[in-house]
């Protein structure tokens, strides 16, 4: 039987994140560098984020950013190559690229008439643009790499079989309207593919689980949260419960622990698991999470 603190250590892992950059993915990289990962790919858009989460790290040696966009097979090929060519394998894949809803103001809910209006306005391109990153390029990211992922098993440093980690979202698995849809669509549709990829690749001892993430400070949630809070978020108390029933958003600590957990050891029997990280969000009837007045009858 494993140590309790062996349980969670992830030495000589190879890892590879998308979205690496920023936010939950570069939270994720560094929690797995101080655990012992051997190797943590970043990828990523933008070279600048990247190569501060490499410097940021305390072992920066253990990061090595690569310049990808998801929305292009050609573009996660080469970064695929790239892993190959250096590690020859890798044993977590952790797909997280994505990319927000935009909303200049909140959906005025006040009549039928001003729900239908704000919801038409919206234009098909930036949906679509969503659904390319955060739900087809999640699906071509687990796909570009399921070699890699094999030679992974195949190799056997670690005991762990090699696995498919997909961040997902808490708004993707409610009912409750924010005034948004196409961002909770992508990640509601990512999370059917999660679970059927799951199904075809255990076979292969390849397995696919999902963090279904809340509200986490990041450049995606930061105009949601300047709207809610004055404070520091990750302070219990400084989000209403009527948001987020911890009335706080996840810290460094709440992300490192689920991350940790699926890609150790201690996460080793599990695959095609979802596992909430979202502060209580959906452990409440929609209608308590719904913000706003009830809504008035219509005058369309």
């Amino acid at each position: 039987m494993s140590t309790n603190a062996s349980l969670f250590e992830v030495k000589d892992l190879i890892v590879v994140i998308t979205g690496g950059g920023t936010g939950i993915g570069k939270l994720a990289a560094h929690a797995l560098v101080e655990a012992g990962a051997k190797t943590v790919y970043v990828l990523g858009r933008r070279r600048s984020v990247l190569d501060e989460c490499k410097q940021s790290c305390p072992r920066p040696d253990a990061i090595i950013p690569i310049p990808c966009d998801v929305t292009s097979k050609e573009s996660l090929k080469s970064a695929a190559d790239h892993v190959k060519r250096v590690s020859g394998y890798c044993n977590l894949v952790l797909a997280n690229a994505a990319i927000p809803e935009m909303r200049s103001s909140l959906l005025d809910r006040s009549t039928l008439g001003s729900i239908q209006k704000g919801l038409w306005e919206r234009d098909n391109e930036s949906y679509e643009q969503m659904f390319r990153i955060n739900t087809l390029g999640a699906f071509h990211t687990a796909i570009a790499f399921l070699g890699l992922l094999d030679e992974g098993n195949r190799r056997a440093v670690v005991p762990q079989k090699s696995q498919i980690i997909v961040t997902s979202s808490s708004t993707g698995h409610s009912a409750a309207s924010f005034g948004v849809f196409g961002y909770p669509a992508t990640k509601a549709a990512l999370a059917l593919m999660t679970k059927q990829l799951a199904g075809m690749l255990l076979p292969h001892k390849i397995r696919v689980n999902t963090i279904v993430a809340g509200y986490y400070v990041s450049e995606m949630t930061e105009g949601v949260l300047t709207t809610v809070t004055d404070t520091d978020p990750t302070h219990e108390g400084s989000i209403d419960g009527g948001c987020v029933p911890l009335q706080r958003v996840g810290n460094e600590d709440d992300i490192a622990g689920a991350v940790l957990f699926l890609a150790s050891k201690a996460g080793a029997y599990i695959s095609g698991a979802d596992l909430v990280s979202d502060g209580g969000m959906l452990a409440v009837p929609p209608s308590w999470a719904l913000p706003g007045p009830p809504a008035p009858k219509s005058k369309l």
